[in-house]
């Protein structure tokens, strides 16, 4: 991974202070402590970054038409969406919030470390549905990820998926027709991206680059994004055991050994030191700057480029495929609202969570910060979703999700690291897989036996 990237939601999520300080009317703003509250009050963790016009927007609207209710947004630093570090503490101490936005592929961590109440109780008291008839009304995949042991921790609010963008304009210049990259053609070999990559590229009378098509690896290029291209799990119930060695994985992380030799993974560092410095601000992205012609990213990138490159000639496809004629495939994450143990989970906060992450929710929220409706009903109706987002919607047809482990964080970190192992260190693949699955796998052993949700990985589309 590049030390100069583009920086993710989940790094922007946590916001500032000052940013938090603009949540107004019956919004109130807290630390990160939530103490004794009165009856009605909502202690909400996840509210600021990019998020936090929108998010006041809807915070104001709905304790308006709750009167009495009156909800306490606060900042949740970004390590803790990774780690929780703040929710442990919290809960350990009595000062859980009622409500906290997570990433959703930890439910089942945290869940499976006793942080968090399941909401099956809930949905019982609260719908007189079934909890499956209730579930069935979020994409398969997105409460797949929100369960652990058979009950749901947690309920959807937004997903995504990984594609690659392109500048149409530096392709025509370097006499690449960029209507070849039309996702009605389907998608295109990777060896063809990086020959069209190369027509683009440009090197000074020193053989640094000046111009570079793609950077395979950076921003969603993790070798777990192309490992699905070969139809990974990276985990086998029958087993019970996380397999990084398995052949998807393994020729993911080949394949970044054969891109960081064939561009120089030296001299692509220096290009993004020289044009994209980790000190710039966003808009000196070498995307935004046309120094760079692709980028694997999500949805979020619609609104970055609205905002730092807004004449930018941008087009959108499919990510990649091993051989021509392979199938479209991607993956998708996203966030979700659980209630912590500590959490009042009173009728209010019931209300407010099943309003954030339903269709009120979703169709007040998503359209605007460019993420994908997890909600079956808002995915499914045209006028609720921006316009922009319909081939990203098209894409879930083809999407998995990360396998929602008890020790999801632990992989996730692990296959990074073997990542940043080939890229700076030039570890083989097969002995950075190693290291990771040594890591992982006694992390893991622990929750055996344990299996993912029947039919992990369905999106229900």
């Amino acid at each position: 991974m590049s030390r100069t990237q583009h920086p993710s939601r989940r790094t922007v999520l946590g916001g500032g202070a000052a940013g938090l300080a603009g949540l107004a009317g019956s919004t109130g703003l807290a630390g990160c402590g939530s103490g004794p509250r009165a009856a009605g009050d909502i202690a909400f963790w996840g509210a600021g970054g990019d998020d936090l016009p929108a998010q006041t927007r809807f915070l104001d609207a709905w304790t308006a038409a709750n009167p009495g209710t009156r909800i306490t947004a606060s900042q949740v630093p970004a390590g803790s969406l990774n780690y929780g570090a703040s929710i442990i503490t919290a809960v350990r101490g009595g000062t859980a919030p009622d409500v906290w936005l997570l990433d959703r592929f930890t439910t089942a961590q945290y869940a499976a470390l006793g942080l968090l109440e399941p909401l099956d109780p809930l949905v019982e008291e609260n719908t007189g549905l079934s909890v499956e008839e209730f579930r069935s009304g979020w994409l398969r995949f997105a409460v797949d990820e929100a369960s652990y042991d058979g009950k749901l921790y947690a309920l959807p609010t937004e997903t995504d998926c990984r594609v690659l963008f392109y500048n149409k304009t530096m392709l025509r210049e370097a006499g690449v027709d960029p209507d070849e990259l039309d996702p009605a053609n389907g998608p295109v070999t990777f060896d063809r991206v990086l020959d069209m990559a190369d027509a683009v590229t440009r090197r000074d009378a020193r053989g640094n680059y000046e111009r570079l098509g793609w950077i395979p690896w950076s921003d969603e290029g993790w070798p777990m994004t192309y490992s699905f291209a070969r139809g990974a799990t990276y985990f086998d119930d029958s087993t019970c055991s996380v397999d990084l060695l398995a052949d998807p994985v393994l020729h993911a992380y080949e394949q970044l050994e054969e891109w960081r030799d064939r561009l120089d993974f030296a001299k692509v560092d220096l290009f993004l030191a020289t044009y994209q410095p980790a000190s710039g601000p966003p808009s000196a992205n070498t995307v935004f700057t046309g120094r760079r012609a692709f980028v694997t990213a999500t949805p979020w990138w619609l609104s970055q480029f609205a905002k730092y490159a807004p004449d930018l000639d941008v087009g959108v496809t499919h990510l990649p495929v091993n051989s021509p004629g392979d199938r479209p495939y991607t993956w998708s994450g996203g966030f979700a609202v659980a209630t912590p143990k500590g959490s009042s989970r009173s009728k209010e906060v019931w209300d407010f969570m099943t309003s954030y992450a339903g269709a009120d929710g979703q169709r007040a929220l998503l359209g605007e910060l460019k993420r994908l409706p997890t909600r079956v009903d808002v995915l499914s109706d045209p006028s609720a979703s921006d316009p922009s987002l319909r081939f990203f919607a098209d894409e879930l047809q083809h999407s998995t999700s990360r396998p929602p482990l008890p020790a999801a964080q632990v992989l996730w970190d692990a296959t990074v690291d073997a990542k940043d192992a080939v890229l700076y260190s030039r570890t083989p693949a097969r002995e950075a897989l190693q290291r990771a699955q040594d890591r992982v796998e006694p992390q893991m052993s622990p929750y055996c036996p344990f299996r993912l949700p029947e039919g992990f990985g369905t999106v229900g589309v």
